[in-house]
């Protein structure tokens, strides 16, 4: 339970009995939380809140580079589908669902914040099945064709692939 206390400036900021700390705009219907762990939350409502508190994180140093082999795996088996019914994988890889802030807080589920919430695709999911690299991105890229008539539109699905780490910015060559 969240012992909540009104602040001089009209917002409130409460603890629980875990060490969590919380802040809340007046009417604390969404809330911003610092967990004894270290991870900070922002904009969760009151459930998230407590639903993050409970969620124990993965420990990164368990968290591996990508398994290749079963990213490999899934690629041949995706372009083995394309060749079947192209149209249909396409349109599973562009199809992207509403999820929550715990999923998108995965370490290896590839999700993206759009339309003003967090969203995970087909794409997402088999990445995060196989690991990520260490700047956090996954092993499987689609690879799409550019619109001749629009440089800045892609719009045919040609092949997936095992893609490489980025490059560090940092790194010195």
């Amino acid at each position: 339970m969240i012992k909540w206390t009104h602040e001089p400036d009209c917002t409130w900021s409460g603890r629980d009995e875990a060490g969590n700390t919380y802040h809340s705009p007046a009417n604390k219907e969404t809330v911003t939380v610092t967990l004894k762990d270290g991870r900070t939350g922002f904009g969760w409502t009151a459930e998230e809140a407590k639903a993050a508190a409970e969620f124990e994180p993965l420990d990164p140093a368990a968290i591996q580079q990508p398994d290749l082999a079963l990213a490999q795996r899934i690629v041949d088996f995706l372009n083995s589908l394309l060749e079947h019914d192209r149209p249909t994988i396409a349109a599973l890889l562009a199809n992207r669902v509403p999820c929550s802030r715990q999923l998108a807080d995965h370490p290896t589920v590839q999700v993206a914040v759009q339309h003003g919430g967090y969203h995970v695709g087909l794409l997402g999911l088999l990445n995060g099945l196989c690991g990520t690299y260490e700047d956090q991105t996954g092993p499987i890229g689609a690879i799409f064709e550019k619109d001749e008539d629009n440089p800045q539109k892609f719009h045919f699905l040609t092949t997936f692939q095992i893609l490489q780490p980025r490059k560090s910015s940092t790194a010195q060559g």
